[in-house]
């Protein structure tokens, strides 16, 4: 670049002075044609030149600008001395990022719901932990209306059971504006909160107070402050559980998990899809005769709806990752499953802007214990590519989101890196899943099938 700007300056500088000299001797000698055949030939070149190394820096500048805006990457760990793990991540309305998890290295309990504020380079901003005299922990977080944040996850610290679901709303600083606890005597876990069309909020997870079965899915629809409008149990005779759950567009409810008492195998994906009132309007497993679980779902831009999880393919055999696209009423259109020598989940799924999907879990088929997985695939399902993150011990990816540059936010744990025995671990990688000088693998030649 500065050897263009060297040729343009000295370009310019020459044919000024050699149009300045040869004009001055013409009109000295009163030859001025005959100087001029000789002038003009220069001038020809010297400004064919300076226009070639003007195109040539321009060009040079839009990549150069092209260059600055580049979708930032990073890599970032947060906790103390002891665990610290996240579990779920969102994009916040300033550009950065909020992730919620767990702590056993701060807090006032055993461990406590841990949530870390950061800015678009992953920086700290604040961290907050949660919780009683007990274990208490963090599943879900979403940004609300008001800028602050909602969270669900579980207590033991405090409610009418062993254990109860935790709803804790925050301000934009993180602190504690109301916490509300919901069960009966036995244990009751929150596992996904959304914030409703009406400014409420809708929690699923699971139950062993209420229901047909030792355990069923846990559905609370709340008012804004938490007061419950009504609950819903779905299941049968055996365990049964919710761990995803999403408003759809017509103003019901979408459920993912798993169940015991129906399908074919021993634990089979389990859907289920309710008005605005959490009345059943049908409900779907999918699966083989062993174990296959839902993680994650999103409803998509054709109104049918995508699943993530794992499932066992063979007796005896190792998980792999387990996707579903299905129709607006639960018929699958097509399945996939992902993975390589060793054991490999998803964990979370969200469609990507040219109607692909995104992947996130872990595998133990990279180079460490377990590894980071993210997986990108095309709108029916085949990888596009595959990439993994961490080190040579156990990391593991349990969420991952869009970001607004095109990019994605992914969090989990990692035991490889850090300052404590396990800490939250958050990526943010650019639209091909890569991160600038970081150690992550693509492993898209030996996973997927």
């Amino acid at each position: 670049m500065y050897l263009f700007f060297c040729a343009e300056s000295f370009l310019k500088s020459t044919y000024r002075e050699v149009f300045k000299a040869i004009t001055s001797l013409a009109l000295k000698t009163g030859h001025f044609l005959r100087h001029w055949r000789i002038l003009l030939p220069i001038l020809i070149i010297a400004v064919s030149l300076h226009s070639f190394l003007g195109r040539a820096i321009s060009i040079r500048s839009r990549v150069s600008g092209e260059s600055s805006s580049a979708q930032l990457t990073w890599a970032k760990t947060y906790g103390g001395a002891d665990q610290d793990e996240g579990w779920y991540v969102q994009q916040t309305s300033d550009g950065g990022y909020i992730a919620v998890g767990e702590t056993w290295s701060s807090g006032a309990g055993w461990n406590d719901v841990f949530v870390v504020k950061a800015d678009a380079q992953g920086n700290v901003q604040w961290t907050k932990t949660y919780g009683g005299p007990d274990s208490d922990f963090g599943y879900s977080i979403q940004q609300t209306s008001d800028k602050g944040y909602i969270i669900v996850g579980g207590t033991m610290s405090s409610g009418a059971g062993s254990s109860d679901v935790y709803l804790i709303k925050v301000d934009t600083k993180g602190d504690t504006q109301w916490s509300r606890t919901y069960g009966g005597p036995n244990v009751e876990i929150g596992y996904a909160v959304q914030q409703t069309t009406d400014g409420g909020y809708v929690i699923v997870g699971e139950t062993n107070s209420f229901g047909a079965g030792k355990k069923d899915i846990y559905l609370i629809k709340t008012d804004s402050k938490g007061k419950v409008q009504w609950t819903r149990t779905y299941g049968g005779p055996k365990d049964d559980s919710g761990k995803f759950v999403r408003q759809t567009s017509d103003g019901g409810y979408i459920i993912a998990g798993y169940t015991e008492s129906f399908g074919n195998g021993d634990m089979d994906v389990y859907l289920v899809k309710t008005d605005e009132k959490g009345q059943l309007q049908w409900s779907r497993t999918y699966g083989g005769r062993n174990l296959d679980v839902a993680s994650s779902l999103e409803q998509t831009k054709d109104s049918g709806y995508v699943v993530v999880g794992g499932t066992i393919l063979s007796d005896g055999g190792s998980y792999d990752v387990y996707l579903i696209k299905t129709d607006a009423n639960g018929q699958i259109q097509w399945s996939k499953t992902y993975g390589g020598s060793g054991a490999d989940w998803g964990n979370s799924v969200k469609q990507t802007s040219d109607e692909g999907y995104v992947i996130a879990g872990w595998t133990t088929s990279g180079h460490g214990g377990m590894d980071f997985y993210l997986v990108k695939t095309d709108a029916k399902g085949e990888i596009q590519w595959a990439k993994t993150y961490g080190g040579p011990k156990d990391d593991s990816a349990r969420c991952v989101q869009r970001t607004s540059d095109g990019g994605y936010v992914i969090v989990g744990y990692t035991e490889s890196l850090g300052t404590g025995k396990r800490d939250l671990y958050m990526i943010k990688a650019d639209s091909n899943g890569d991160l600038e000088n970081q150690n992550n693998s693509s492993l898209i030649n030996s996973l997927g099938r």
